[in-house]
């Protein structure tokens, strides 16, 4: 969480919040909005331990109905990889984040000067069948970004 700098009476959206697992980690103070398709994953997720206050809410990470330039930050915490459309929940997550916000994301992604082989090829569809994609790049995920500043 140290890379969010995050402060009290910040905004901090996480799309993807899933079981809750960050919620312990998020300073005290913080407004936190959590989102996540699973309804049984925002169930967990309440149970986690927290000194924030919380909101859960089911909605598509891809989609979010969320007020545009509304967050400090935003946690994108193993999501792209695993939402149909990783873009789509990167492009909501930037338009839901104020001018001068900070995004971190933390997945996994195929280096992008390695070329993708006859296996992983086939890997790849058959992990994208279970909900991942073991062949998604950065750069797919992120397209243009328009005034941010890129740190790997």
């Amino acid at each position: 969480m140290h890379l969010l700098e995050l402060k009290p009476g910040e905004r901090l959206l996480i799309s993807g919040v899933g079981t809750g697992l960050d919620l312990p980690l998020i300073p005290a103070g913080v407004q936190v909005t959590g989102v996540d398709i699973s309804i049984e994953m925002l169930r967990l997720a309440v149970r986690k331990p927290a000194r924030i206050a919380v909101e859960l809410i089911r909605m598509d990470a891809q989609q979010l109905e969320l007020p545009s330039e509304s967050f400090d930050a935003v946690l994108l915490n193993l999501i792209v990889s695993v939402a149909p459309d990783g873009r789509a929940v990167f492009q909501e997550a930037w338009r839901a984040l104020k001018p001068g916000g900070r995004l971190v994301l933390f997945d996994k992604f195929l280096p992008e000067e390695q070329p993708v082989g006859f296996l992983r090829n086939a890997l790849g569809r058959f992990f994208c069948w279970i909900g991942t994609d073991i062949n998604r790049r950065l750069r797919d995920v992120l397209g243009e970004v328009e005034g941010a500043r890129i740190d790997l």
